[in-house]
């Protein structure tokens, strides 16, 4: 008899596979309506991570029957869940694509999945079930021979190429998504929809995850098996870490490739500086603060500096010169903090101005990008700004 406490067990088991399923779909769907090829690619990390929870089912579940399959997918789906993940960053950050280079990155799980499933197809029906009797649920090859004992060991390939491949591709993917971040820096004041903020968190997480992951790869699945908690407590985390990436990925509509499309329609862009000249980035950097201070671009939503090199009748290289170099600060920063000091100056002539008519009249194009602004800069609240004037 099935039981509530059993029945919300198998839900939580369940969860991960059930999550990705559903940002699959949905990705696919942005995918289909928007043509963002990043999000096929995420998409396909969530049907990646789908099928190795899917193993993970039949594994814990004992349905020896579909073991052969399961575990051919499962092997295959955990030495392509990152570098897919990885693939994912590279189009969101990447301008070049070289489709046939990105498929070396999942080389060694196709290899592994072919042999893995050549394997099986090799062993006799015992064979097959000691197999699975003494490696997959019991972590030895005592008493396997042959063609067996060639897939424990196969098996235990695929451990360490899975852990292998996990410090690369977390080092060069914060790396990237670091690169794409500073040049959006760069190039726009309002970052809020095109930073990779909750990306950059995950793969954080996904450094955690991926211990975790490199440690059960070594104890081995067999362990957690007839251990309800020792599959929840992983579960729940792994679902929440799934959920909050596609969520992530399902919001951001902005890659490298718009970035990009900014440069190459900046005015004079083909212009290059020689060689640094210090007297005209200092009298460029003057004409900017005076171009801020009296016209108030800053108080334009979506300003780029592509806006700000037209106005002053030159590129956004210079531009960049003055503001990064020079003053030693992002575009976007230097613009929001200007925000924030108008913002500032709203709030001291009127208190009581709504949340809604502050942040769009402070420039900013959300309410989101106006509160982490103003708290990054002020490290207060809008509110506890107002209340700390009525204590002057």
């Amino acid at each position: 008899m099935i039981t509530f406490a059993s029945m919300l067990e198998i839900i939580v088991r369940t969860l991960p596979l059930i999550v990705c399923v559903l940002w699959a779909i949905i990705l696919m769907t942005d995918w289909h309506k928007q043509r963002i090829v990043a999000k096929l690619k995420l998409s396909a990390f969530m049907a990646v991570s789908a099928t190795l929870y899917f193993g993970h089912g039949v594994f814990f579940n004992g349905l020896y029957e579909l073991m052969p399959l399961a575990d051919t997918l499962y092997c295959t789906a955990n030495l392509a869940v990152f570098p897919v993940f990885y693939l994912y960053i590279k189009d969101v950050t990447e301008v070049q694509k070289h489709p046939l280079r990105q498929l070396l990155y999942l080389l060694p799980a196709i290899v592994i999945g072919c042999v893995v499933g050549a394997l099986y197809v090799m062993m006799s029906t015992e064979e097959t079930t000691a197999f699975i009797a003494t490696y997959l649920y019991g972590s030895s090859v005592k008493g396997l021979h042959g063609v067996a004992l060639a897939s424990a060991y196969v098996h235990v390939a695929a451990r360490v190429i899975f852990a292998l491949q996990i410090p690369p591709i977390l080092f060069f993917g914060y790396k990237r998504i670091n690169a794409y971040d500073r040049e959006v820096e760069r190039n726009f004041a309002d970052v809020d929809d095109k930073k990779m903020y909750m990306a950059k968190s995950l793969l954080a997480f996904f450094v955690v995850a991926s211990i975790v992951s490199f440690i059960a790869n070594l104890i081995g699945r067999e362990r957690f098996v007839g251990s309800a908690w020792a599959v929840i407590v992983p579960s729940l985390t792994f679902s929440t870490l799934l959920f909050l990436l596609g969520y992530a990925g399902h919001r951001l509509n902005f890659s490298v490739e718009k970035v990009m499309m900014e440069v190459e329609n900046s005015p004079l862009e083909g212009q290059k500086i020689a060689e640094e000249n210090l007297d005209f980035i200092d009298n460029l950097r003057k004409k900017l603060e005076l171009l801020v201070e009296e016209e108030r671009i800053y108080l334009q939503p979506d300003l780029r500096v592509s806006d700000v090199a037209r106005q002053l009748g030159t590129n956004r290289e210079y531009v960049y010169q003055a503001i990064n170099v020079r003053m030693g600060i992002s575009f976007s920063d230097y613009i929001n903090s200007k925000r924030v000091e108008y913002a500032k100056k709203l709030l001291r002539e009127n208190p009581d101005m709504s949340s809604d008519e502050l942040f769009a009249r402070s420039g900013f194009n959300s309410s989101a990008s106006f509160y982490r602004n103003f708290k990054q800069l002020t490290g207060m609240s809008p509110r506890q700004f107002v209340n700390s004037l009525a204590t002057v």
